[in-house]
């Protein structure tokens, strides 16, 4: 399980943050990629990504799906002996006997892959240790174009983001790192993937549509009833999924009615939850939450 947080950095803020980054020993990647699905999109209502990627020319077969939580996935990559013919689709037998490889073989069913879109990226990375945790800070630069049978460019989306992953140790440590970046530089919390932004080229319409409420999911336990933990995981899980892609709308500048409308909904669950199920397993829950949750409630207007 892969767990990041994706930022988008503001245009005034892109020569700061990668003159920070800079500072001290980083690696530069140039990354080329190519994304497949169905023709009817199965994979990605699925949301499942799949991919085939050169990095500074060792090409990786990857696909990705969501995980438990918003800013979790599932991820599995396989090394090619061999550059990929230009026509060439994945092979998904060589993601057999992964959790995402039933995921991807279930989304797929008999139907043909196809190339959809591709990306051209300037990587620029470097480790920050926060506690005993390791993360990977890196910022992409480039785009994402769509392509026609042929393969040609049809039309594009800038990509300006910064990544920080935990490659080693606690959770709590990755937002500390975050959050020294975000005071530093005014980035954004995005949800938006580079897939994502692919799939958005490929609709007719510009519209985007709002993330509303879905109950909690709850994995299976044999009969045994969640613990108050878990029950705490999952809610706020739930939640996370319907605030943080409309808040990503909103930071980005989409200032849709409905979107407002439902990250207010958003919030107000998510208030609720901290509140009513602070007492099944105390402590688990910051004191500092209410604040600034109210804030940019109160700030959002009444839609």
């Amino acid at each position: 399980m892969e767990i990041e947080f994706k930022f988008q950095v503001p245009a005034e803020e892109v020569t700061p943050v990668e003159n920070a980054l800079r500072v001290g020993e980083v690696l530069q990647i140039d990354l080329e990629a190519r994304y497949f699905d169905t023709a009817d999109g199965r994979l990605a209502a699925a949301g499942i990504a799949l991919r085939l990627r050169s990095e500074n020319g060792q090409w990786l077969q990857t696909v990705k799906a969501r995980g438990e939580g918003v800013l979790d996935r599932f991820e599995h990559n396989v090394e090619l002996a061999a550059a990929p013919q230009p026509n060439a689709v994945p092979d998904i037998r060589l993601h057999k006997g992964t959790k995402v490889g039933r995921l991807l073989k279930a989304a797929l069913g008999d139907a043909a892959l196809c190339q959809t879109f591709a990306t051209e990226i300037s990587r620029v990375v470097r480790y920050e240790y926060e506690g005993g945790s390791k993360a990977e800070i890196a910022l992409d630069l480039g785009e994402v174009r769509t392509v026609d049978a042929a393969g040609a460019p049809l039309r594009s989306s800038p990509v300006c983001e910064l990544e920080i992953e935990l490659v080693l140790g606690d959770a709590a440590d990755l937002a500390s790192v975050a959050r020294r970046w975000i005071d530093r530089h005014g980035l954004f919390v995005s949800t938006l993937s580079k897939s994502g932004r692919g799939a958005r080229l490929l609709e007719e319409s510009p519209l985007i549509a709002a993330v509303k409420a879905e109950p909690p999911r709850f994995a299976e336990a044999h009969g045994e009833a969640p613990d108050g933990a878990e029950i705490q995981r999952r809610v706020v899980a739930a939640c996370l999924a319907q605030v943080l892609p409309n808040a990503s709308e909103v930071a980005a500048g989409n200032d849709s009615r409905d979107i407002v409308h439902q990250l207010r909904v958003g919030l107000r669950r998510l208030r609720t939850a901290l509140r009513e199920l602070d007492g099944l397993a105390a402590g688990n829950f910051q004191p500092g939450w209410e604040a600034p949750l109210s804030r940019v409630f109160a700030a959002l207007g009444e839609q």
